[in-house]
């Protein structure tokens, strides 16, 4: 009787976890990633950026960005071997301008229409830094500078793309937003269910893309929930776009869209919400679909000139169970990132309190997302611990990390450097490791 019991109970606590994972992860079934077919044709194209923040500095290397951004859009699309030369519209996703300013917001619509060609639609939303001078009443100050609305709902080769604009300087609180949003994704949807309908807005939808948890917006989500063919094109967080985490579906997709102006990162790593090289920054997107929605997502970085992170094919629309890019499915296909077997810590002290570390890269499916560093003294206690920024958003990679750590003053004594590498979906590799002499006299590297 008692074997019975605990059969049943053991089948009744298997059946209420199988109930929890499916509600927790309806999608569990691992899949492999799409490739976008070789004789992919597009019959609608668009490029996005984001955060440009034109200032009143004539000499500003946004401005410069800006136009370049654009005319290398052109070159793109031009030099496609889809067969499809034709660049139907730009877009941004807010932030603009640094302070809200008129004369910012001038710069800007100089810079896109003496660079912009015919044939090619100019697409805006406003994000929070475009309200900063003077806030409710900036939308319709920048819809009369641009001579467009933005909020906006417009057709371009059967394709919806709708663009939503902060109604205050920090969210989408605005009851008429939110239902004029609404009413323009059932209309779309209602045209065709089977393809996507392409959304523009300033911040991520909470819980989505990389960055949209410190910089997300609820009340956009909330709605997207109930739209699976909703692409959403989003910037705000700054966060650099060839982290594979920048694209994400679960009951819609999410795109974030990099920044033209300086990057951003989290807070609680070694180098801080603004790492080495942070405003070398000039990332934006590619967006490409074909007849029957089938959609290519693809990365350029104008500071090296080249396509850079994944290829993402987006397909079945209206079937999220066939999404491919959910964090769960992405974590399973990114295995932990892996060191060369002779791969080994080098330090070194210069006797001033500054301790200076080098090791060969990490390898990973995706991209290394930082190094965890911790050195303990001889009897296994940490005496200091970080987790170090790779440099992988500056798309240069290079053979060796080096490190320096300034006032960490060391008793004589050994200690042991240990190194692991992790990725961005939180994977880690097996240690490295090397020791540190600290004497008297200065250690040689």
């Amino acid at each position: 009787m008692l074997t019975f019991v605990g059969i049943a109970l053991s089948k009744l606590l298997a059946g209420v976890m199988a109930f929890v994972t499916a509600v927790i992860n309806p999608f569990s079934g691992y899949k492999p990633l799409p490739e976008t077919p070789s004789n992919f044709t597009p019959v609608l194209r668009f490029a996005v950026a984001s955060d440009v923040h034109i200032s009143e500095k004539t000499d500003e290397v946004e401005r410069t960005r800006l136009a370049q951004f654009i005319n290398k859009a052109y070159d793109l699309a031009e030099n496609s071997s889809t067969g499809y030369k034709k660049l139907d519209a730009i877009a941004f996703a807010g932030d603009v301008s640094n302070s809200g300013l008129d004369t910012e917001a001038q710069a800007f619509i100089k810079i896109c229409k003496d660079n912009l060609r015919p044939g090619t639609q100019l697409l805006n939303v406003l994000g929070n830094h475009d309200l900063h001078h003077d806030g409710d009443t900036a939308l319709t100050r920048f819809e009369k500078t641009f001579d467009a609305p933005l909020n906006y709902h417009v057709v371009i080769n059967g394709f919806h793309l709708i663009g939503v604009s902060y109604s205050t300087n920090t969210d989408y609180s605005s009851e008429g937003v939110n239902t004029w949003l609404e009413k323009q994704l059932k209309q779309a949807v209602a045209d065709d269910e089977t393809k996507p309908v392409f959304v523009f807005q300033h911040p991520h939808p909470f819980g989505t893309v990389y960055g949209s948890v410190h910089w997300g917006d609820l009340t956009t989500a909330a709605i997207y929930n109930r739209y699976s063919q909703v692409v959403v094109f989003s910037g705000h967080s700054h966060y650099p776009i060839n982290d594979p985490r920048s694209l994400w579906q679960g009951s819609y997709t999410s795109v974030g869209t990099g920044t033209l102006s300086y990057f951003e990162m989290e807070k609680d790593l070694f180098a801080g919400q603004f790492p080495a090289g942070y405003r070398e920054a000039a990332q934006f997107r590619v967006i490409e679909v074909d007849k029957d929605g089938n959609t290519r997502v693809l990365s350029y970085d104008l500071l090296t000139d080249a396509y850079f992170g994944m290829d993402y094919y987006l397909t079945d629309f209206n079937k999220k169970s066939n999404f491919a890019y959910t964090f769960h499915n992405m974590k399973h296909i990114d295995t932990a990132p892996a060191f060369a077997l002779d791969a080994a810590v080098q330090a070194r002290t210069d006797g001033n309190d500054r301790v200076s570390l080098s090791f060969p890269s990490a390898q990973d499916e995706f991209i290394v997302h930082d190094y965890k560093v911790d050195i303990t003294d001889s009897h296994g206690k940490s005496v200091w611990s970080d987790s170090i920024m790779s440099h992988y958003y500056l798309n240069r990679y290079g053979d060796t990390e080096n490190l320096c750590i300034e006032s960490l003053p060391l008793e004589n004594g050994t200690y042991r450097i240990t190194v692991r590498a992790q990725n961005a979906y939180g994977r880690v590799s097996e240690p490295i490791t090397g020791r540190l002499t600290v004497t008297d006299t200065v250690s040689p590297l």
